[in-house]
């Protein structure tokens, strides 16, 4: 395959001022033809996403939202995979066939891991970041392959990288920067959505096709050992040898001498050592690759460090197991405190792969981390797997020494107050809590299987019983599930320890939305003034009320929202209306009814409309977004409201 594309006919000479501008054009943006040869699949999943976000099918009711909620992981997994079998492909010498073939099975392999996410107890943030490090190892993965190449080529691959984004964010940003002056200058309306799609086609499309352009296609340069004199190598070399090997050896000592105090005083180390730990570890690691081209001219402190790196982590590796062990024994195991452990083993590899190991093979370095994480993904030993069993197990040990449980069973009688220390109250509702936000309390059904009032008894379908709501914005990266409270509490009353333990102290937001467009009807001449939105910060609840003012020919209109009480005064006469929003039946169905995707079609989008509860200025009110705690009751905690005003002329 050429290097580069072969030019058109002609000479530089000849070429038209339009010519000469379309070359022009074409030397800042990606060589498009090169990169749909060289990267087939990855350009195309790039391109078909973009246009799936400019299209907004993430909004599309003919798509299931399952599917919806599952693309994003899917297309960055899939970019990442066929990347990766790309680079193989192509570094062993392989046919562009091949390289397909390869790239299309391991995009259906994690589309159907992505799709059975929940039965596989999947993780898809742990895939895609075990699947970018595979990446950047697929070119290099011959046991002959030499260092010095591998450490060039993922320098040149991060400056590619960095590259990419920065010029995407540079287009956006001085192309947004163009449309708002615009606006400001010349008084030219610009949509909003405009600077969506821009954003949108920038980071989604032209940085990864950037991205790809810039990815070299020698794969066996090595880099150059010693003193460095390309820029970037050179800038590296400054900043090892100037700021990080010195503040890595103090920091070290400081880790090291806790770790003799520890020992001393014959105490425990404080709970957050496992964070403080494991991020030394990832910025030692990351100096040490970086330090590896000058490790020998670098000066004394460079090499001693080069030296002694792998032998600097096993007491703060043992620190961070001591400390997480703690933290598990106390409060089970969750996937961050699994990644914590997973982050301990690492650390203990690199000692054995670099300490122990002559010569060192900097690419164990990231090879060990992407075989743990692929460990760490999915099925019962994984993250999310293993953690919700623990957790649940646990559960059903605390629950067996309070005696609310005998022989895998529930013995207490139905809506029994039962005695259990407030400590033991905490930990199973922050279990209940856990399990429910993963939509794993299927976990306990063992527990009540053929007893008095099971639970469960009414989720004949616990799939359909989830409520899913889409994340507003162009680009939706995770799943959002509503944790199952209703469930959770009932397992709680059962229990006999009340039905609001499981979802008090954490409280969520219900939103009342009308996105679509609409009609409003009015029967006598009206002024339709708006829109309005006042906004309450949480914890902010008590402080004076917040307002909106709208200017009229004859006055203003102020509304102020306090205490779930909406005031619409006009000044100078000082009339006002009062609308009870935190009484509101209505605004309450609307707010329970808020987690069930709409279809366009849906009444619910309309706007809801409400008469002043008692004053003398006759306005209706027109309610377009609201939100609140969603223990919605009889009284709604509101956090902000977007509205229009109706009033007679």
């Amino acid at each position: 395959m050429p290097d580069t594309i072969p030019q058109q006919p002609g000479s530089e000479g000849s070429m038209s001022r339009g010519g000469r501008l379309a070359s022009l054009m074409m030397s800042v943006i990606p060589d498009v033809r090169r990169v749909l040869w060289r990267f087939p699949l990855p350009a195309a999943i790039a391109t078909a996403f973009a246009i799936y976000l400019l299209l907004e099918g993430y909004k599309s009711a003919l798509l299931p939202a399952d599917l919806r909620l599952r693309l994003p992981p899917i297309a960055t997994s899939g970019f990442l995979v066929t990347l990766a079998a790309a680079l193989l492909g192509e570094s062993r010498g392989r046919s562009q066939g091949w390289r397909l073939v390869a790239g299309l099975a391991g995009l259906a392999l994690v589309a159907c891991l992505i799709a059975f996410s929940n039965a596989l107890d999947l993780s898809p943030a742990v895939l895609m970041l075990a699947l970018l490090l595979l990446a950047t190892l697929a070119a290099h993965l011959a046991p002959a392959t030499e260092r010095a190449a591998y450490w060039l080529f993922n320098h040149h691959l991060a400056i590619a990288a960095i590259t990419a984004l920065a010029g995407a964010v540079l287009f956006a940003g001085g192309v947004s920067l163009i449309l708002e002056s615009l606006r400001y200058l010349f008084g030219v309306y610009i949509p909003h959505w405009w600077y969506e799609k821009l954003w949108i086609t920038a980071l989604v499309l032209i940085a990864p096709l950037t991205f790809l352009d810039l990815i070299p296609q020698s794969f066996d340069q090595r880099v150059t050992e010693g003193p460095q004199t390309e820029f970037t190598s050179q800038a590296v070399a400054i900043l090892v040898r100037f700021i990080l090997v010195p503040l890595l050896l103090v920091y070290a000592a400081i880790l090291h001498a806790y770790a003799a105090k520890i020992a001393f005083d014959w105490a425990l180390p404080k709970g957050r050592v496992g964070w403080i730990v494991s991020s030394y570890g990832a910025v030692a690691t990351v100096t040490a690759l970086l330090a590896f081209p000058t490790r020998q001219s670098g000066g004394a402190l460079v090499s001693t460090f080069w030296r002694l790196w792998p032998w600097l982590l096993p007491v703060p590796a043992a620190l961070l197991f001591i400390a997480v062990t703690i933290r598990i024994r106390e409060y089970g195991l969750t996937e961050a405190r699994y990644l914590l452990v997973l982050a301990g083993v690492w650390l203990l590899l690199l000692m054995a792969t670099q300490g122990l190991r002559r010569p060192r093979d900097i690419r164990l370095i990231m090879g060990t981390l992407a075989a743990l994480l692929l460990f760490a993904t999915a099925g019962p030993w994984g993250m999310l797997g293993w953690s919700t069993r623990h957790q649940a197990s646990e559960l059903v040990a605390r629950l067996t020494t309070a005696g609310l449980v005998k022989n895998g069973k529930i013995v207490i009688a139905p809506k029994a107050t039962a005695t259990v220390l407030p400590s033991d109250r905490r930990r199973i509702a922050g279990t209940l809590r856990y399990l429910a936000q993963r939509d794993r309390l299927a976990l306990l059904q063992p527990l009540f299987a053929g007893v008095a009032d099971d639970p469960f008894a009414t989720r004949s379908n616990p799939s359909q019983q989830k409520e899913r709501r889409l994340r507003r914005g162009a680009v939706l990266w995770y799943e959002h599930i509503d944790s199952d409270d209703k469930l959770a509490s009932a397992i709680s009353a059962r229990l006999g320890l009340g039905t609001s333990l499981a979802t008090t102290p954490y409280q969520r937001l219900r939103y009342l939305r009308t996105n679509t467009p609409t009609t409003i009807a009015v029967d006598k001449p009206s002024l339709l003034l708006g829109p309005a939105h006042i906004y309450v910060p949480r914890g902010q609840r008590a402080t004076p009320p917040r307002s909106a003012t709208i200017i009229l020919p004859n006055g203003r209109l102020i509304a102020s929202l306090e205490a779930g009480v909406l005031t619409v005064r006009h000044e100078p006469s000082g009339r006002s209306a009062r609308f009870q929003l935190a009484s509101s039946a209505a605004l309450r169905e609307r707010l329970e009814a808020s987690g069930v995707v709409l279809k366009p079609a849906d009444p619910r989008r309309q706007p809801l409309v409400l008469t002043r509860s008692d004053g003398d200025l006759d306005v209706i009110l027109h309610l377009i977004t609201a939100s609140a705690l969603d223990d919605v009751g009889p009284i709604l905690e509101l956090s902000q409201i977007g509205f229009w005003l109706q009033l007679p002329r």
